[in-house]
């Protein structure tokens, strides 16, 4: 089967639905598919499975930024495009986020599904709304099935679209997050290191946990911050911080190449997921719990999703940093339960490797070729009676 996985997001910047369809055309190849990702970039992509259809841009909205494209000019790029490469399936990541995925369901001809991951309040989702609420019901009777990543990406659509979902959830790469292989060499000092991994965000919570380690770092004096991820707009005034409160050992080490991102969850011995809202599930989780590394996040919707508080995983309060740093401590110094932490999480991410997300996709697309086919049928009868 041929199968154009469509993404509106740019591609030089990795995050969580860039994560998504970029190990699910790793997974639907494995099973013997031919897997294109259609997507925009403000940078060149070295990939040959992956067509650029336009340029993004960096939209500052909120305590994010949206890396999107504005171009309007994708009508003849979309059907030469499927002129050429004839998709059998159109899986399409945020449908309705302007404008690549309005443009490829609007100009594209072949059967058509969408996954939704966005939660409540996402800028880039409601600054597309205006562009696309006046062709909305066009474009959704074009999706044959319709997928949400989570409960909480299901309430969020449900403002927008009243059909009929399945939840199928995000995935996760069980041979490349696991607790066997190379870790980071300098980490292995002796340290107890808690990572964070995300964009330097506000709304990633980072900032609350360095106000956190303050606490974590007079309780357990040997404890080290390790911040990984990219972002430059915040990150003075997180040097500020530090500067401010006379911390050590806080280490940013930038965006970490794809190869190494597992090295750095298996050296860690926590990770920290601060978040304050508008995460609709929590990848970096599922990431951490497969490499064998306890976590601490906050109680968020999204996260709820994913961590059973007290099983999988611990939940603090978001935006409370003395809650997030007394979980922090109680973790680290409870090696029984930091052990149990670690077991559960290993046991319960196996729901969601890609062994059985991508069966789950597989049906979504096999329904939609069977109703995209009587579709057609129904066509060819009612001109047979004209």
């Amino acid at each position: 089967m041929k199968i154009a996985l469509v993404c509106p997001y740019d591609m030089a910047y990795p995050g969580g639905v860039i994560v998504h369809v970029t190990d699910m055309k790793e997974r639907l190849k494995v099973l013997g598919h031919d897997v294109r990702i259609v997507a925009v970039s403000s940078k060149p992509v070295d990939d040959s499975e992956v067509i650029i259809l336009a340029k993004s841009i960096s939209i500052p909205a909120a305590s994010t930024t949206t890396r999107i494209s504005l171009s309007l000019n994708n009508r003849q790029k979309v059907l030469d495009l499927f002129a050429k490469e004839k998709f059998d399936v159109v899986h399409l990541h945020e449908p309705f986020m302007i404008t690549l995925c309005p443009s490829v369901l609007n100009h594209g001809d072949a059967p058509m599904v969408a996954t939704f991951h966005a939660s409540g309040g996402f800028p880039g989702y409601w600054l597309g709304w205006p562009f696309t609420m006046h062709m909305m019901d066009k474009l959704s009777k074009r999706l044959l099935q319709k997928a949400a990543v989570s409960k909480t990406a299901l309430s969020h659509v449900k403002n927008f679209v009243k059909d009929d979902f399945e939840i199928i959830p995000n995935g996760v790469n069980l041979l490349r997050f696991s607790p066997d292989g190379e870790k980071i060499e300098w980490m292995q000092d002796g340290m107890t290191n808690i990572l964070f991994v995300g964009r330097l965000e506000r709304r990633k919570g980072v900032v609350h946990l360095i106000k956190s380690f303050r606490s974590v770092k007079k309780a357990i004096p040997n404890a080290r911050l390790v911040i990984a991820g990219p972002g430059v707009a915040l990150k003075p005034r997180l040097k500020e911080m530090i500067s401010r409160y006379h911390l050590k050992d806080v280490v940013f080490v930038g965006m970490v190449a794809a190869e190494d991102l597992p090295k750095y969850y298996r050296t860690a011995d926590l990770f920290c997921a601060p978040a304050t809202g508008r995460e609709s599930f929590g990848i970096v989780l599922l990431e951490a719990m497969a490499s064998g590394t306890p976590v601490v996040a906050t109680s968020i919707s999204g996260y709820r999703n994913v961590i059973i508080d007290g099983y999988s995983g611990v939940l603090a309060r978001p935006k409370n940093q003395k809650d997030l740093g007394e979980k922090i401590i109680a973790t680290l110094n409870d090696q029984d339960k930091m052990d149990m932490l670690i077991q559960n999480g290993l046991e319960h991410v196996k729901q969601y490797s890609w062994d059985v997300v991508a069966d789950n996709v597989l049906n979504m697309y096999y329904k939609a070729i069977d109703k995209y086919r009587e579709q057609k049928k129904s066509i060819k009868i009612d001109r047979t009676k004209h």
